[in-house]
């Protein structure tokens, strides 16, 4: 506790009744006095009755009861109008101790804050210059501080300084710190400054509402809740203010200077959502409201099949009338299941769809609409699981029993996407336009060309109205927050295989079963329909009780439900996936049995019709310049091998190269990792991704270069990524058309080949993942992000190396990277 302060009194100097409220125009006092002495001294309305003199003479017991004792206990206490703006911190203690009843009635919490308002004033509005050591920021009493202008942006280096001298200026503020010895005073500093900057930047981060500590260097500006609500109402309702030569001390006695000085922090009013995209999630937050009514307060009647549902014009409703009514499990999943087909029928383009156009819509997504709907509807309701309202479980009773001895089943089904839908705080928002995004899936053979393009273009729209939202509401964060919104689908994908798994396992016991099998069933299937010789006349003519015990039961059971066998990939897809795994297989024969000798520079590589390597030994240990260098020469000659390289120009050709070779870099180094059951960038025989130097200089910080390794080869240890999706999604990265120095002609060119090898792609995994294909093929696409970060880690992490010490040993080809990395 500072010396000269008691907890235990905290009254105001006025009335010595109430608590203080704070330090206003000159002395501590409470809110009440506070506002008496506003009234009188500084609205001075003519509404106000005048004081008249005290009958007494000045000598109330009561002061309230008197205005004219209270104002004079107001002025001896020493209030004053022009003394309403707070005094410096270097003031306070003199202000404290000028009489013995302030010093009495102070509060010590009042004096801490001031103290951390005048260090967060100076660490936002302060620049040093100067290269000061520890030392002379104990010992120097002050510290030569400029004002930072709106254009100055500050790096690391700069609020790192600052925060030092605002933490160290804080701490010298404390009254008894004079009275320290020397040793004393740097000893009192060393053992506490460091937490309390750790400290301070929590609580910073926690007002820029980030998940990891940042300075603010990517914000408009720091106000106060007062500010921030006087800056919007002058922007909203365009006021006139009384210019003013820009002099006034009290900013908030100004409302001219007070706005100037809001613009000159960088204050500014954040642009509106685009009417279109209010429209756009107002329509959808009135489908997803209807739908969520009828769920709640109807019945269905009769026993619908999911034809009726889908081809019906209306369905006929009971509204539960008495509230004893209780519904069942049977009850609450019927009309989840109305509703979302019922939503789904909304949309605009369903009219203009064929009838098996319809179908094929409604049962690739509705199933996934309701395990999202159920997801929020548990959120919302603060349940850990899938739950219906009543909390009436997912699962009917006869599941239950059958899982009775191991419910981590029903709970592994029932609590992933609840948990990281609470992880997110998903939005009522977020969910409806990601309820869009899957309604609106065009990845569906079935479709047309032209009803495919319909579905495309609405799927578009609300994926840019999502991003759009993200990108307002979390600025910054806002592409972290639409591929953790887009996550979700991953999510709902391993829910509904579960789902399917655990009906199926109960149907699987029954005579009659639907439309998905287990696993056994999956491979019989297979099995009887690559040799139908195996298939006997049941002797029961179909009557078998026992379906696994008889094979022609089985077998028309099966075909009974609908299992049919995947049709073959395209010719010309097989072609393309063909071609390439050939040319990647060249690229790795290439860096895994050649080394380079020649120190190439990238334009050697780039121009020269073949390369001078030479085959390994195996005696040869190579280190990882030998690794790297060869991972270049590698990607580079991979691009080069695509047909329209020949007719590129040499500028084309060198653009070309440098736009992506070291995105297909990182992508093979990852996957190379993955096939090396590593969880990290690695080369072969354990040789790592960066020399020793950068491992010596950050050693230290060893995050800095894991930050680097890991995220990708994660993402792709979690996908399971083919090697026919790396190819692909390879060949989609180098045959990149957005490059200002391609003539119109080759960019159409290259435009051709991305198309082909992206509808590739989406074929390949529709063919491969079949109502799950879509989604894959967003996860495999959402890799460039991850592939971005790695890019710039990589050029970060070496450009911190080479400013701080270059040796000589980097070859060119490092050297050329850098110098593209920082144009």
């Amino acid at each position: 506790m500072i010396s000269g302060f008691d907890s235990n009194k905290k009254l105001c100097t006025v009335c010595n009744e109430r608590p203080s409220y704070g330090y206003s125009y000159g002395a501590f006092v409470c809110n009440a006095c506070k506002n008496f002495f506003r009234r009188i001294h500084i609205y001075k309305s003519p509404l106000i009755t005048p004081i008249k003199p005290c009958l007494t003479g000045g000598r109330c017991k009561i002061m309230k009861k008197c205005r004219d004792c209270r104002n004079r206990r107001c002025l001896k206490m020493g209030m004053t109008p022009t003394s309403h703006e707070l005094p410096e911190v270097l003031d306070l203690p003199k202000i404290i101790s000028k009489s013995k009843s302030d010093k009495e009635y102070s509060n010590t919490i009042q004096f801490l804050k001031e103290l951390d308002r005048q260090r967060t004033k100076t660490f936002l509005t302060r620049l040093s210059m100067e290269d000061l050591s520890f030392d002379d920021l104990i010992t120097s009493n002050s510290f030569n501080l400029i004002q930072r202008t709106t254009n100055f942006k500050p790096d690391f280096y700069d609020w790192a300084t600052i925060d030092q001298i605002t933490a160290i200026r804080f701490m010298k503020r404390f009254p008894f710190f004079e009275d320290l010895g020397t040793q004393e005073k740097k000893f009192f500093i060393q053992s506490s400054y460091v937490q309390f900057i750790i400290l301070c930047n929590a609580m910073r981060t926690i007002n820029l509402k980030s998940a990891e500590a940042i300075y603010p260097d990517n914000v408009d500006a720091f106000t106060c809740n007062a500010c921030k609500m006087f800056f919007r109402r002058i922007q909203s309702t365009k006021q006139q203010m009384k210019e003013c030569e820009g002099n006034c001390k009290t900013l908030r006695g100004c409302m001219y200077c007070r706005y100037q000085q809001c613009l000159n922090a960088g204050m500014k009013i954040q642009k509106p959502l685009g009417p279109q995209v209010v429209s756009i999630i107002k329509q959808l937050l009135y489908l997803d409201a209807h739908r969520n009514n009828r769920f709640s307060a109807f019945v269905p009647t009769g026993d619908l099949s999911m034809l009726d549902l889908i081809f019906s014009d209306s369905v006929n409703y009971t509204k539960k009338m008495t509230r004893d009514y209780q519904p069942d499990y049977y009850d609450w999943s019927t009309m989840d299941q109305v509703c979302a087909v019922d939503m789904m029928k909304k949309f605009d383009f369903v009219h203009f769809l064929s009838k098996e156009e319809k179908r094929s819509f409604v049962r690739n997504s509705y199933i996934h609409i309701i395990i999202l709907c159920l997801a929020m509807r548990s959120l919302e309701s603060r349940s850990e699981c899938f739950v219906y309202p009543g909390n009436v479980d997912v699962f009917p009773e006869e599941i239950h029993y059958m899982y009775k001895t191991c419910p981590t089943v029903l709970a592994n089904v029932r609590c992933p996407l609840v948990a990281r839908a609470r992880e997110l705080r998903m939005t009522r928002e977020e969910f409806v336009l990601l309820t869009a995004i899957m309604i609106c899936n065009p990845g569906n053979e079935i479709f047309t060309n032209y009803n495919r393009h319909i579905i495309n273009q609405y799927q578009r729209a609300y994926t840019s109205a999502l991003v759009q939202y993200c990108l307002h509401t979390y600025q910054q964060f806002g592409p972290t927050r639409y591929t953790n919104i887009l996550s979700l689908c991953d999510i709902i994908n391993q829910t509904f295989k579960r789902f399917g798994n655990v009906w199926l396992s109960y149907m699987c016991e029954q005579k009659d079963g639907n439309a998905y099998t287990c696993n056994a069933c999956k491979m019989f299937f297979r099995r009887s329909h690559t040799n139908p010789a195996e298939i006997h006349e049941c002797v029961t003519d179909g009557n078998c009780v026992q379906l696994r015990d008889c094979r022609y039961c089985r077998f028309q059971q099966c075909l009974n439900i609908g299992m049919v066998i995947p049709k073959q990939l395209k010719p010309e897809v097989t072609e393309i996936i063909q071609n390439l795994l050939y040319l990647d297989a060249h690229r790795n024969n290439t860096f895994s049995v050649y080394v380079s000798l020649d120190n190439l520079s990238l334009e050697d590589a780039i121009f020269s019709d073949s390369m001078k390597l030479t085959e390994k030994t195996p005696s040869y240990v190579p280190d990882y310049y030998d690794w790297s260098s060869m991972d270049h020469l590698a990607a580079i000659e991979f691009m080069k091998k695509f047909e329209f390289f020949k007719f590129l120009s040499k500028a084309e050709k060198r653009s070309y190269i440098k736009t992506s070779y070291i995105h297909i870099i990182v992508l093979c180094l990852a996957m190379r990792s993955v096939g090396l059951k590593s969880q990290e960038f690695v080369y072969p025989n354990g040789v790592d991704v960066f020399p020793k130097e950068i491992q010596v200089m950050f050693q230290k910080c060893p995050s800095v270069l894991a930050d680097v390794r890991c995220p990708l080869v994660a993402r792709i240890h979690e996908l399971k990524v083919t090697r026919e999706e790396f190819v692909l999604r390879t060949a989609i990265i180098t045959c990149n058309p957005g490059n200002e120095a391609y003539t119109v002609f080759n960019q159409e060119i290259i435009s051709k080949y991305q198309q082909a090898y992206t509808s590739a792609l989406v074929q390949y995994c529709l063919h491969t993942y079949q109502q799950f294909g879509p989604t894959r093929v967003n996860d495999l696409l959402s890799l460039c992000f991850l592939l971005g970060k790695a890019f710039e880690g990589f050029g970060s992490v070496w450009t911190s190396y080479m400013v701080a010490q270059n040796d000589g040993k980097v070859k060119k080809l490092h050297t050329d990277f850098l110098k593209y990395f920082l144009d």
